[in-house]
């Protein structure tokens, strides 16, 4: 019996790792779906219980017949950690944090601005 790798490998192409917007593909059926745009990380707080308004958590709700006690909140948690991680740890401003801190631990002769 032969043996053949390639049987094995995964079956994933990149296309498949893709982050595709929900929104721009609603708009792109109907321009009235354009308020989906940008409404990943969009939620409501309800006392101290959080609502997802993320248009994938909905339709989890509505397709599984959830009670409002059981919604789903994953989609719009992971959205708003992505959009924290993007705004609050740029690049330079990151940059900017460890210069000013750990610039003067190390070398505090050096003026790091």
């Amino acid at each position: 019996m032969a043996y053949n790798p390639e049987v094995f490998e995964p079956h994933v192409q990149p296309d498949d790792l893709f982050l595709h917007d929900v929104g721009s593909a609603l708009e792109s059926l109907h321009p009235v779906l354009t308020f989906w745009q940008e409404t990943e990380a969009l939620g409501l707080l309800d006392g101290s219980d959080a609502v997802s308004l993320n248009i994938l958590d909905v339709a989890l709700g509505v397709c599984n017949g959830l009670a409002y006690g059981e919604r789903v909140l994953r989609h719009m948690r992971e959205a708003l950690k992505r959009e924290l991680f993007a705004r609050y740890v740029q690049q330079d401003n990151l940059q900017q944090m460890l210069g000013s801190t750990l610039g003067r631990k190390l070398a505090p002769e050096i003026e790091f601005s």
